[in-house]
């Protein structure tokens, strides 16, 4: 039985992973566009700023696009989250 748990596992796929930021600090409404890997597929994903989720523009398995959700300015963390999922946090800059 824990065999099968772990095939099912393997299959899921890499864990989705954040290279950058870009920019790495807008206003809310601004675009940022997160990259990296692992992030397919979108049915099963979103992206948080701290506790808010954003609006996502664009879902590709190495770029994805999101408008920043409104926040008091200050730091923060930005996670991807794919089919349960999470990326390190990445530090963020809301303006």
């Amino acid at each position: 039985m824990a065999f099968l748990w772990l095939v099912a596992c393997a299959a899921e796929g890499p864990e989705p992973s954040v290279r950058a930021l870009v920019p790495a600090q807008a206003r809310p409404g601004e675009m940022v566009e997160i990259q990296g890997r692992g992030f397919a597929p979108l049915e099963d994903g979103f992206v948080a700023f701290g506790v808010e989720a954003c609006g996502v523009v664009m879902w590709e398995d190495e770029r994805i696009r999101v408008r920043v959700p409104t926040m008091h300015p200050g730091a923060t963390t930005v996670v991807v989250t794919v089919d349960g999922r999470q990326s390190e946090p990445v530090r963020f800059e809301i303006e």
